[in-house]
């Protein structure tokens, strides 16, 4: 007779857990003062704080840890609730407010990275990079038709080198045109984010 299949608690320690994902205590705790995770029972046996072991799965499989051998030891139940995504409601249909905070906490920890973001000038306005897109496309449009133009009569006389020559010098003038048109409207983003600080 095959032995029963020994599940996993629904509730483990931070310890238990870091073990789990082949990850240090440390990490673990980092993840909970970022707020990606909370506890759920903050007296467990031994006064230590436990948590759901379905957090620590879907965590698991976001940040790539290595889940062969935790996989085939997930309760039905709780693979259920995790492919159901409506973690969030306790089992009488209150709110699970530790989750909600977590939730609320991770949403405000990503609308102030894109707020650096965007303050450091990595991230632009979508108008502006539109703007940019089209005059560098129109820019590129034009002078590879009017390579074409001008290569029906050239090619005749001075054959491949002189493709490969004119090619690159419209790709040049393309790049050139390109970074003069972009830059008045990256500068002009740049001094609208100023004003707003």
């Amino acid at each position: 007779m095959p032995a029963a299949k020994r599940y996993l608690p629904d509730l483990m320690t931070a310890t238990e857990i870091a073990d789990l994902l082949g990850r240090t205590r440390s990490w673990w705790s980092q993840l909970v003062s970022a707020g990606v995770v909370t506890p759920v029972d903050r007296a467990g046996p031994r006064g230590a704080a436990r948590y759901r072991l379905a957090d620590a799965v879907v965590i698991g499989r976001e940040r790539d840890c290595d889940m062969t051998a935790v996989e085939p030891r997930i309760p039905p139940s709780v693979l259920a609730a995790i492919a159901g995504g409506d973690d969030t409601d306790a089992p009488d249909g209150a709110p699970d407010l530790q989750a909600e905070r977590a939730l609320h906490e991770r949403r405000k920890r990503e609308l102030t990275e894109i707020k650096l973001a965007a303050a450091r000038a990595e991230l632009l306005p979508a108008d502006i990079v539109r703007r940019v897109y089209g005059d560098v496309g129109a820019a590129t449009r034009e002078h590879v038709m009017a390579l074409e133009v001008e290569a029906a009569t050239e090619l005749d006389e001075h054959g491949l080198a002189w493709l490969q020559g004119a090619l690159r010098r419209a790709l040049q003038q393309a790049s050139d045109d390109a970074e003069r048109l972009s830059a008045p409207l990256y500068a002009a983003a740049a001094g609208d984010e100023d004003e707003d600080a």
